[in-house]
């Protein structure tokens, strides 16, 4: 449950920041003159970009990290009677 929860935290915060990309992109396509906007990459090499660029590192980051068992917080490795009697 608690890696579900995370998954779609993350991948509604990856949606926001992609969404956020390319809206600035067509907004900054809208601002500029004509001869500038022509110099602006095409709608697919934007989408290549941004998955090369943000999608891909984000998801193996997810992967590895937070969504992995060692990113988990819920476990027992790490739990011993001995410091859980100890007077500290």
């Amino acid at each position: 449950r608690e890696r579900l929860l995370k998954s779609i935290f993350y991948v509604g915060f990856l949606g926001t920041l992609d969404t956020v990309l390319r809206r600035s992109g067509q907004l900054l396509s809208t601002i500029l003159p004509k001869a500038l906007a022509q110099l602006l990459p095409s709608k697919m090499v934007g989408f290549l970009l941004r998955l090369c660029l943000l999608h891909l590192p984000w998801a193996l980051w997810a992967y590895r990290g937070p969504l992995s068992e060692k990113g988990s917080t819920r476990d027992d490795r790490g739990w011993s009677d001995a410091v859980t009697r100890s007077a500290l």
